[in-house]
């Protein structure tokens, strides 16, 4: 059977997601109810999806168990 291409590929989960951020050299910061993500080259275009996707559980996280940054300070 041949799956269509989307059912291949699953969106990254919160702590994939926080693990790239770090290993690219990039931080994350909720900054006014937003996520700001900055790092060695400014990022092109919108947000990768799996991060589009759960802005608001990286942003809970965030909050709660990294006072409001990641890497955590």
């Amino acid at each position: 059977m041949i799956y269509p291409r989307s059912d291949l590929s699953k969106p990254q989960t919160t702590p994939q997601i926080l693990r790239c951020i770090v290993l690219r050299g990039y931080t994350a910061r909720v900054e006014g109810g937003g996520l700001r993500i900055r790092g060695p080259q400014r990022l092109a275009g919108p947000l990768p999806a799996s991060i589009e996707t759960r802005r608001d559980e990286l942003i809970g996280f965030l909050e709660e168990w990294a006072d409001g940054a990641w890497p955590p300070t």
